[in-house]
């Protein structure tokens, strides 16, 4: 997928500004959007479709360097059940149900 509908108001958004105050006011906004646009770029369009992808590889494309830091974030992600995120290993799964519905065609 080229590209993915952001949101205008997403800023605005109760959970972006709790990912603002949980990792920094710039961290939060660009892990999520940072990890979006690497999702997006392998996505499939089926309802249920995980991302499989390796930490170091997210971590070197975002510039994180403290593979910790990912960790803490995914979790928190999962936690909030707004992703889900599966690790085994250095690797991670992670199935973000909102894209689907965001898709050029659904709306």
């Amino acid at each position: 997928m080229k590209w993915f509908k952001h949101i205008s108001t997403s800023i605005d958004d109760p959970f972006i500004n709790l990912l603002r105050y949980e990792f920094g006011f710039g961290i939060g906004y660009y892990l999520f959007f940072g990890i979006i646009e690497i999702y997006s770029r392998e996505f499939q369009p089926e309802i249920s479709y995980f991302l499989e992808v390796n930490s170091q590889f997210i971590c070197d494309k975002l510039g994180i360097k403290r593979k910790k830091n990912l960790e803490k974030f995914l979790n928190f992600m999962n936690k909030s059940r707004k992703w889900k995120v599966k690790k085994d290993g250095e690797n991670y799964s992670i199935w973000i149900p909102k894209f689907f519905e965001l898709l050029t065609n659904r709306l």
